[in-house]
């Protein structure tokens, strides 16, 4: 009896390892492509993973930017308090369901050699980096509904370039993780030459298809996501100097943003789309925007205006408008296109609090597992230094947008941060066992 549970126990767990293997599949295949598979995925990691916890065949690991996720959470749930119609809002705690996901990687790879998953996020990465591109240039798109087909148009001469999705910011936050992560790659002399060819045509079709976006802050991002790796990969004179230098040419491009403005540098589409960046009229409404959330916080600096409370957010827009002459292009459900500002109004201190520790405990995580644990691959400080300047990335993008909301982007991110925990804990992990 004994040895025929100790059988059924094994099947069990290699059944359940197979599954939550399948499910890794699904996930690595959709990050880039469909919701609906990210959706389906997670739900599946949770599953397989809690049922390893009720075999025994897992141990709980002490997470410590598990802090920052909780803060996060209990700043949304005292801001709940100030939501109107609060029946009308559980759909709310959808952007929250995902946030397990990091945890559920963690357990799901630490035992096995992800990089295979990687192999896979790379290959359908050049699918529909490619396809990015061909749409960029012609405006195809056979992969989206009839809907959203009809709301699609050029600007510019040229189509902003969106994959699967259904906005080009969302397309564009998705591919500044996954090129992030995958440059670094194909720097790790450990590798075959081939192996390192198909890192660097990942990571440029994933850039070339963020740039196909048009979207200003994940231009922007991809810029300090590539200065991050770079500064990690040059020695410590070089990066010092390189970060004087960005500083003069920052400098000096802010003083000539009028002359960016009136006069773009070529009469091309992305030279058109820069200058606009620079151009106060064009930016005029996300200013405002800001200026409407500076207002709610300043109301109401603790608490905010809570989780999607867009009908106390309307009369700070009408007032805005009619002391600005101002119409507003979004309705204040869309968001303030500013994630550090959305979450202090939503959430209120609390959640932003946890917001940005999730952050710093993230990035100094990393950069001590880099300066202390000697264990470390050449690959896996590759993928430290990658996961580390995409979600650099993320956060100077998220000056402009709601990136962490958009679902997509939110798995996407998670997943990063999975990998992340697997490079940390991992070996601590299996010398406690």
């Amino acid at each position: 009896m004994a040895l025929s549970a100790l059988a059924s126990k094994r099947n069990q767990r290699t059944f359940l390892e197979r599954l939550r293997n399948f499910f890794l599949v699904v996930l690595f295949i959709s990050i880039p492509l469909s919701v609906a598979g990210d959706d389906f995925a997670v739900l599946g990691l949770y599953l397989t993973s809690l049922s390893l916890f009720y075999a025994r065949r897992e141990k709980w690991h002490n997470f410590l930017i598990l802090i920052g996720f909780i803060t996060y959470f209990a700043g949304f749930l005292l801001g709940l308090v100030f939501t109107d119609n609060l029946s009308d809002h559980y759909n709310l705690l959808r952007s929250f369901w995902r946030m397990g996901l990091p945890f559920a990687l963690f357990y799901s790879l630490k035992d096995i050699r992800f990089y295979r998953y990687i192999n896979l996020l790379v290959f359908f990465t050049i699918l529909i980096g490619i396809y990015a591109l061909i749409q960029f240039f012609t405006g195809l798109d056979i992969l989206r509904s009839h809907k959203l087909q009809s709301e699609y148009h050029s600007l510019y001469g040229v189509w902003f370039a969106l994959g699967a999705f259904s906005h080009h910011l969302t397309f564009g936050g998705v591919m500044l993780v996954i090129f992030s992560l995958i440059a670094p790659l194909a720097f790790c002399r450990s590798f075959q030459v081939k192996l390192r060819l198909y890192y660097l045509l990942g990571a440029l079709t994933g850039f070339l298809s963020l740039i196909a976006t048009m979207g200003r802050s994940n231009w922007l991002g991809a810029m300090a996501s590539c200065f991050t790796i770079y500064l990690f990969l040059v020695g410590r004179k070089i990066a010092l100097i390189s970060v004087i230098l960005v500083l003069i040419a920052g400098g000096a491009l802010i003083m000539s943003q009028s002359k960016l403005s009136d006069k773009p540098l070529m009469d091309s589409p992305i030279f058109n789309r820069i200058a606009d960046g620079f151009s106060i009229s064009h930016n005029y409404d996300r200013l405002m925007m800001w200026y409407a959330a500076i207002r709610i916080i300043k109301d109401s600096p603790v608490f905010g205006a809570g989780p999607g409370n867009a009908v106390k957010m309307r009369p700070y827009y009408q007032t805005i408008e009619k002391e600005n002459k101002h119409l507003f292009q979004h309705d204040p459900g869309v968001g303030v296109h500013n994630i550090y500002l959305q979450t202090w109004v939503e959430y209120g201190l609390l959640g932003l609090i946890g917001f940005l520790s999730i952050w710093g405990i993230y990035f100094t995580q990393i950069i001590l597992a880099l300066l202390r644990n000697s264990r470390l691959s050449q690959s896996e400080r590759l993928l430290l230094i990658g996961n580390f300047s995409g979600m650099i990335g993320i956060c100077v993008a998220g000056l402009f947008e709601n990136n962490f909301r958009d679902a997509e982007v939110q798995v996407a991110i998670l997943t990063s941060v999975g990998i992340t925990l697997v490079l940390i804990y991992g070996h601590l992990f299996h010398e406690k066992e």
